[in-house]
């Protein structure tokens, strides 16, 4: 682990950002980020009309995304990585937050946990992407590791820590995260651990809290647009009973550390023998935390295994400090960094697959646009936002034919999946992530 699990990581560290570099915009969902986020660089007071008009997109992340992009977007593909860049960062800053759960052996222990953390291909997947999950992950694992090093010290600034980054959370993505206040409660009953009902409602850290909702109530309401945001968090809000959402939840959960899982199981029945481990505290903390708020998310409806990712550099923590209770250093080291390479090779081989893939169609489809640039265009019932991004303007969305009497035809062009009756192909656009064409048309009769 002293120079194998460096180098693995360091090799993976330098891949990503190469991949980053080269990789073009991957998603109808990364352009729509993009697009928000190049209309804010030339216009900061968009940061609040955009997080508001859509969930997703929400101020603190925004306002990083537009500086990120300020500083990278004059490189070649410098936008896109910038974006990129961003994600990889959050979660280079979330990996460091984790040696604060490490004591005796603390930088091999460390290291095999971060293997262990990115052996689950669903969390390395986001590692890169254009996504508002990184910085939602991240700021979750700051609040978390506030949470623990406040029970472990008592200190004032961990517990405005973990309400600050909770807070911020929230601000962010959406409030799943905080299920894990009642899963800490549960803890500190089990653990008969007061500190953790200090934290829990430590009055600085609550008031730091409020000052933060009420700065942002403040700010969408001068703006006018409260109304919007309270629509697009009610529904978010809505908690039911499915006991099929706590099997796949679970399911995922187990799926995506399935070695460590059975190591786990097999460590339990020599747990049960000794009953005796180090950092036995800090092991069922961890493990309380995971499992009941794997269970409360079944609560909320929602069946995204995205949903779990916050709580995957926990569940590493614990499995490193459980397994090295059981098993030889050199023999978790091995198959740590096996697992690791495996997929780290299958994540860089699926994403340059793709990328080669998406590559030609994406050039096909930037020549095109700029062909059209000094043009007006409108799509045809459904959107490209790809190509909205490279247009560099609003495209209109026309849904029905009353709304192309105001068309001009002679200058104008549509923008379509399917031919028009009464208009011809100039040409022809494949879409970069479907088996779709896209036919720019011209149109010569109202129809």
């Amino acid at each position: 682990m002293k120079k194998l699990g460096p180098v693995s990581l360091t090799f993976a560290f330098l891949s990503i950002l190469i991949l980053s570099l080269l990789e073009p915009i991957s998603s109808y969902y990364e352009a729509r980020i993009l697009i928000i986020v190049k209309q804010t660089s030339h216009n900061f007071s968009q940061i609040f009309a955009h997080s508001s008009s859509d969930f997703a997109f929400r101020p603190v992340y925004l306002f990083l995304s537009t500086i990120f992009y300020k500083i990278f977007s004059s490189f070649p593909n410098g936008d896109v990585f910038s974006l990129r860049l961003l994600s990889v960062t959050f979660y280079v800053l979330l990996l460091l937050l984790l040696i604060s759960f490490y004591e005796k052996d603390f930088l091999e222990m460390y290291l095999f946990g971060i293997l262990i953390l990115l052996t689950s291909y669903r969390f390395l997947v986001f590692v890169n992407r254009i996504d508002i999950l990184p910085f939602y992950i991240f700021l979750t694992t700051a609040g978390i590791t506030c949470a623990y090093l406040y029970i472990k010290s008592q200190k004032r600034k961990y517990a405005l820590g973990f309400w600050l980054f909770f807070t911020l959370a929230f601000f962010s993505y959406n409030w799943f995260h905080l299920l894990i206040i009642p899963a800490l409660l549960i803890a500190g009953i089990l653990l008969k651990e007061k500190r953790i009902f200090y934290l829990v409602f430590h009055i600085y850290g609550l008031l730091l809290s409020f000052f933060v909702l009420l700065i942002f109530y403040i700010l969408f309401k001068k703006l006018s647009l409260l109304p919007i945001a309270q629509q697009t968090l009610i529904p978010h809000l809505k908690m039911s009973i499915n006991l099929n959402l706590v099997f796949y939840y679970f399911q995922n959960l187990f799926i995506n550390y399935v070695p460590y899982f059975l190591l786990s199981i097999l460590a339990l029945f020599s747990f049960l023998k000794n009953k005796k481990i180090e950092e036995g505290k800090t092991c069922f903390f961890l493990f309380v935390l995971v499992v009941l708020t794997t269970f409360f998310l079944s609560f909320t409806g929602e069946r995204y295994n995205k949903y779990l990712l916050f709580l995957y550099p926990f569940l590493a923590i614990f499995f490193s400090l459980w397994l090295r209770n059981f098993f030889s250093k050199s023999m978790l080291e091995k198959i740590a960094i096996f697992l690791f390479v495996i997929n780290l090779t299958a994540f860089l081989s699926i994403q340059i697959y793709r990328m080669g893939k998406t590559e030609y169609r994406m050039d096909i489809l930037k020549k095109v646009v700029k062909e059209y640039k000094n043009k007006k265009l409108v799509f045809w019932k459904k959107e490209n936002s790809v190509i909205v991004y490279y247009y560099d303007k609003p495209i209109k969305v026309i849904k029905n034919k009353e709304q192309l009497k105001s068309f001009n035809k002679a200058e104008d062009r549509i923008i379509s999946q399917e031919l028009l009756e009464g208009c011809v192909s100039e040409r022809i656009i494949p879409d970069p992530y479907k088996e779709k064409l896209w036919y720019v048309l011209k149109c010569y009769s109202e129809k």
